[in-house]
């Protein structure tokens, strides 16, 4: 009985362990190819701009920045 116990504990301290260490791993890196760029405009007139944004994992990474100027 008492090495079924401490089996299961040992798992459950196992399990936790793998999510702490999973839960503190860094978010997931975009990254945006030419980022060098000037753009010139004059006031009022608008641009298009195209880019390539890569994901290179496979989680979901949320985009902020989109400007208006």
């Amino acid at each position: 009985m008492l090495p079924r116990l401490l089996f299961i504990v040992g798992l459950c301290f196992l399990a936790l362990g793998g999510w702490l260490y999973y839960d503190s791993l860094p978010p997931p890196l975009c990254t945006i190819e030419n980022v060098e760029r000037e753009v010139e405009s004059k006031p009022g007139q608008e641009q298009e701009v195209i880019f390539t944004l890569t994901n290179p994992t496979n989680e979901m990474v949320k985009i902020v920045g989109l400007a208006d100027c």
